[in-house]
């Protein structure tokens, strides 16, 4: 029997992200300007943060992120 694996997504969307750190999205707009959280570019119109940013940014305030993360 195969083991299903889950692989993490690389990024998310704004308003998933700010669920994520229990912000607003407004905060995380803020964050972004601020370099804080990076942003990356998804086609034309579409922009998402990285995990990596998310979890360097939850680390270094010691928010909790969900353990599927």
């Amino acid at each position: 029997m195969k083991q299903s694996t889950t692989t993490p997504a690389l990024v998310y969307r704004i308003p998933q992200a700010a669920r994520l750190l229990a912000i607003s999205r407004s905060s995380a707009y803020r964050l972004i300007d601020a370099g804080e959280l990076e942003l990356v570019k998804i086609g034309l119109r579409s922009s998402a943060i990285t995990r990596a940013s998310l979890i360097a940014f939850a680390e270094a305030r010691s928010i909790p992120l969900p353990d599927s993360f």
